[in-house]
């Protein structure tokens, strides 16, 4: 994860609640779409 540059420099307060609603938003993002998930295979899977 890319740790984001916040500017103006926020107070300690704002920079929680910001990096809060960051992390909120990236965790309702799928990590995989649901179409290349049934069609592309695992890359756990393939061979060198």
């Amino acid at each position: 994860m890319v740790l984001p540059q916040i500017t103006p420099e926020p107070d300690e307060a704002e920079r929680n609640a910001i990096l809060a609603a960051l992390a909120a938003d990236e965790a309702e993002r799928p990590a995989v779409a649901e179409w290349s998930a049934a069609l592309l295979p695992d890359r756990e899977d393939e061979e060198p």
